[in-house]
């Protein structure tokens, strides 16, 4: 099993859940709104903190093409999307569930939490 990418197919949910696991020592977060916090306000309530939101996913310089996949926190459920879904479409995205997307070739990860709160990481 390739430690650089969860692009197989035949991969199950458990055996992407422990490629990422065995990676979390990699993984760096961006700074978020203060300097020890890598958390930031995403919420879509309003058209100003829509842009903030859609402002700082644009800033991480991600192509729209770049596939990865969601998970729900308990991983029961997963599905594939693109970059450029959660731009155009943020608010199939950013609700009241929390959910974590990961790039294919994991580059990057993004965490969404209930509390309108998103972070987002890179593997080193």
């Amino acid at each position: 099993m390739s430690l650089n990418n969860i692009r197989n197919q035949d991969l199950r949910t458990k055996d992407i859940r422990k490629l990422i696991s065995l990676r979390d020592h990699e993984l760096v977060w961006d700074s978020g709104l203060e300097t020890n916090n890598e958390w930031v306000f995403a919420s879509l309530e309003n058209i100003e903190s829509k842009n903030k939101l859609l402002n700082w996913l644009k800033s991480k310089n991600i192509e729209n093409s770049n596939q990865a996949i969601m998970v729900d926190p308990s991983w029961s459920v997963t599905k594939e999307v693109t970059f450029g879904e959660l731009i155009n479409k943020p608010e199939r995205f950013f609700r009241a569930s929390p959910f974590q997307i990961i790039d294919l070739d994991l580059q990057w990860t993004l965490d969404y939490i209930s509390q309108e709160v998103a972070r987002f990481g890179r593997w080193k």
